[in-house]
């Protein structure tokens, strides 16, 4: 009697570590599930990344079976094969389920999925037919994003007696271990569960805060808050474009943010944007 095939298939590149095994961040040692109805992109999907990554781990999994896939297999990107908003409801619908998340990463060739994308705490987008250099670029943002998570769930207890807020900074998580932060180095701040992302022009740091909490003093050092889990220094908007209905702002680092509705006034009159920006 023949065996039914597995619901989610692995497909490696030269290395490969086993499911469950801590990994460290490096590119070459992560762990991808690959999520699609089609089994071709499916399959373009994979050599796409093996291409960028020839030595990592690769899940395939369809979309009924993603998130099974995702708690059997602790991928940590999950490139998600999107093509219309209702993959991603469900997405961040059912997200928070999973105790540890991966981070996503969206594929697909409607731009208009781009606001959606933001919705759910995507790490990046990329729109299809995929570029090397793009998905180069949504992996190293989700690596970080996940190094910086794990590290910071490592040091919890340790930050729970070090999470007070200062009026000019703070002590938070670095890579070497704990560093004084001023708040006025601050360029960028992002929301990850129950930390913050703070970027400063080099290494990210984290802090054991919520958004609401960094509000104020991030503001008195000269931040603006464009969405519900961003902050940013309007010095370093280096663009703002409109996709559809959503402004986005482009940083000098390259990196897009999308603004939220209830901050869009704000945004317009602290940067002095006319009612119609340049169209992406």
């Amino acid at each position: 009697m023949s065996r039914a095939p597995p619901r989610a298939e692995i497909r490696n590149g030269q290395g490969g570590t086993p499911a469950g095994v801590f990994r460290p961040c490096a590119s070459e040692t992560l762990k991808f599930l690959v999520v699609a109805a089609d089994p071709e992109a499916r399959e373009q999907l994979r050599r796409t990344v093996l291409d960028v990554y020839p030595a990592v781990h690769v899940v395939l999994s369809d979309r009924r079976h993603g998130l099974e896939a995702i708690r059997s297999h602790n991928p940590d990107i999950v490139l998600l094969d999107a093509l219309e908003p209702v993959d991603l409801a469900r997405v961040r619908d059912r997200r928070s389920a999973i105790l540890l998340r991966p981070e996503l990463i969206v594929v697909s060739p409607d731009k208009a999925l781009l606001e959606d994308a933001f919705e759910c705490d995507a790490a990046g987008y990329v729109q299809q037919p995929v570029r090397m250099d793009r998905l180069r670029a949504a992996v190293d943002r989700a690596r970080d994003r996940l190094d910086l998570r794990r590290r910071a769930a490592g040091m919890l207890e340790a930050e729970r007696d070090a999470s007070t807020l200062a009026e000019e900074g703070a002590w938070v998580i670095s890579r070497g271990g704990r560093i004084w932060l001023a708040w006025r180095r601050v360029e960028r701040l992002e929301a990850a569960g129950d930390y913050v992302v703070l970027h400063t022009g080099g290494e990210p740091l984290t802090h054991r805060a919520t958004v609401a909490e960094m509000a104020a003093p991030l503001e008195a050092a000269g931040l603006i808050r464009i969405h519900r889990s961003t902050m940013v220094r309007p010095e370093r908007i280096a663009r703002v474009v409109r996709s559809g209905r959503v402004l986005i702002a482009i940083l000098t680092d390259g990196s897009p943010h999308r603004v939220g509705e209830k901050y869009r006034q704000d945004f317009r009159e602290t940067l002095g944007l006319p009612r119609r920006v340049v169209k992406a």
